[in-house]
């Protein structure tokens, strides 16, 4: 009997570049590894991963037409750079419509897998930490201490990803996707609400 998981890995390899299909087996087994160490369910984390990229290769034009046709909502900073956001949101709409995944907590973990989101699930953190660090991508500073970090720390490997990615983004005078500013101020905040509440 084939298993979603060999039935994803045949889909990937054709209908993905080799490059992609690569990076999408090491961030696979990466938050399988994360899910492990932080009791998550790491059958949960492997799917949720192998699927996260499913329409990263998608050009932005057609994005937005197979978002709109969902009625995946679309920001204005969407229309200008459709592929930060929107090819996870497109992602979990073809892993629920071709794959048959009905679990919300593994679909929005594959949607918010680029941005992160307010309200974000430790399987949401293992999947954007396994997709930011896997070990394929290129070793810097702030890459490397969100490796030190991610089996130790969760939402403290989320934030100095965020952090990474931003500075980065800024540097090079990008636009920053409010979800991401969103995100990382959602996770500061719990990080200072003991804090708060001890000096009332």
């Amino acid at each position: 009997m084939i298993t979603l998981d060999e039935t994803i890995k045949e889909h990937l390899a054709g209908t993905l570049s080799a490059k992609r299909v690569e990076h999408i087996h090491r961030v696979a087994d990466l938050a399988e590894r994360l899910a492990r160490a932080h009791g998550v369910d790491p059958v949960r984390a492997r799917i949720a991963a192998l699927l996260h990229d499913l329409a990263r290769e998608i050009p932005g034009p057609r994005l937005l037409e197979e978002c709109r046709k969902r009625g995946v909502p679309i920001m204005p900073i969407d229309e200008v750079n459709p592929v930060p956001r929107l090819h996870g949101r497109l992602g979990a709409c073809w892993a629920r419509e071709r794959f048959g995944i009905e679990d919300e907590d593994v679909l929005e973990a594959i949607a918010s897998h680029t941005l992160g989101r307010v309200g974000m699930t430790p399987l949401d953190m293992v999947v954007f930490l396994a997709d930011y660090a896997e070990p394929g991508r290129p070793s810097f500073d702030v890459l490397d201490r969100v490796r030190d970090l991610a089996f130790g720390d969760l939402e403290g490997a989320t934030c100095l990803a965020m952090d990474g990615t931003m500075r980065y983004l800024i540097d090079t005078r990008r636009s920053l996707h409010p979800q991401v500013v969103d995100a990382r101020n959602w996770i500061l905040t719990r990080a200072a609400a003991p804090v708060r509440e001890g000096n009332a």
